[in-house]
Parts: C-alpha cells; structure tokens; sequence
C-alpha cells in the first residue's frame, strides 16, 4: 500500500517537474507512469515554450471585444481553423476583399471580389464580407485621404472637406447609388489614383499578415487536440 501511494506521488512530481522546467523539454517524447495498472502517457514535445503571435492577438481581442463581436468573432476564428481550404487562398482572399472594399466603385465591389476570387482560386466566403467596409458611415474617413494623396500626386487642387461631408447623407432608397457615381465623377480621377495605391499597399500587408494569423490558428489548434488526446488515460 505504501509502495502504491509512493509510486502515485513521485509520478505527479515527476509530470509536474517535466511541465514546469524548460529542460525537461530536451528530454524524451514520452513518459509513462503506471499506478494501479493504469497507464498515462504524458507527451512532452506538445508542452510549447511560449504562446504564438496568434494566440497573443486572440487574448488581447478577447479582452477588448464585446460579447456579441467575440461570439463572432470566435466563430470566423473556428471556421479558419477548420476549413478546408489552405492557408493560402483564405489569406489571398481576405487580400482581395480589401482591396475591393477600398476602391471606390459603389455597386460593383461585390461583383469585383466574386470575379477575382474566381480567377485567382481565393477563397470568396471569407472575402465578400470585406467589401463592406465602405458604407455611408465609413465613406468620407477613408475616400477623403485617398482623395488627398490623389490629388497631391497628380498636381491638382483638392475640394474642401465640406463637399466631401455631404456624402455622409446620401438620399434614402435607391437613390443613394445614382447619387453616389454622380458627385465621385466630380473627383474620379484624384480618387481612383489615391484609392487603387492605398488598396494595394493594404491588401499586400492584409494577405501576409492573414497567411501568418491562418497559419498560426491551425498550429495552436493542432497542439491543442494533441495535448488533450495525449492526456487521456489509457486503461488496461
């Protein structure tokens, strides 16, 4: 009986040891402690070193999100984590939902993404939502500094901020389209010049930064059902 309880203790002191001294990573890929017939089998290659990048950014979102946005936003992290697709063409179309989203083609950004996706083999689910990052809430903080740059580039003499101001309140219904293509021809050439350069510059950053988020998230998500299978119990 004695003999038994020593064995039960040393091993947990051992497991213990083997988690909490970073040595004991060097050591081999697999301990097994035996007590009562009972075999654990405690892998210590699963045990990391210190949390990624990913896991960090996911930590830090958790803290600052609402409850609504972070069910949500644990739902987009779980369907990246287990699609089927590669890191690749989820990366490459997050890419081309920004750059679609930041051009200034009201009505035809969706239509932009689907066809791009398409011939490029990206991902369109997870693009699509992107391109509604303009809206009539967004328009003027985003357009007006493409604008600005457009303008700078090209030589040419901005509008003031108060033209720009007024698209914030576009007409209701179907007229808010026809009102939109109307006053961006006034500012179409500053604007697309501006708009295409930032689009492009966030959509290179958004693929890489993406490709190394996706990439992470799947390695996180590897050594977690890896530590929970290594912690079963195996009876006999």
């Amino acid at each position: 009986m004695l003999r038994q309880d020593y064995n039960s203790l040393s091993g947990l002191m051992l497991r213990r040891c083997l988690e909490t001294n970073p040595r004991a990573r060097a050591a081999p890929a697999r301990l097994t402690v035996s007590s009562h017939g009972v075999a654990e089998v405690v892998r210590l290659g699963t045990l990391p070193a210190r949390p990624s990048l990913s896991v960090v950014m996911f930590r830090f979102c958790k803290r600052l999100l609402p409850t609504p946005l972070l069910r949500r936003f644990r739902g987009t992290v779980r369907w990246v984590t287990q699609a089927n697709d590669p890191p690749h063409r989820l990366a490459l179309g997050i890419a081309l939902g920004l750059f679609c989203g930041l051009l200034p083609l009201v009505g035809l950004q969706t239509v932009l993404v689907l066809a791009l996706a398409w011939l490029l083999g990206a991902n369109k689910a997870i693009g699509l939502p992107l391109t509604w990052l303009t809206n009539p809430a967004t328009f003027v903080p985003i357009f007006y500094p493409c604008y600005q740059l457009g303008a700078f580039l090209m030589g040419t003499t901005p509008v003031d901020l108060q033209w720009w101001q007024r698209l914030a309140e576009p007409p209701a219904g179907s007229a808010a389209m026809s009102f939109y293509w109307q006053s961006l021809q006034e500012v179409s050439a500053p604007l697309l010049l501006g708009s295409f350069l930032l689009a492009t510059a966030v959509a290179v950053a958004g693929y890489y930064l993406s490709l190394q988020g996706i990439e992470g998230l799947r390695r996180a998500a590897r050594r977690r059902r890896r530590g929970s299978s290594a912690r079963m119990p195996v009876i006999g």
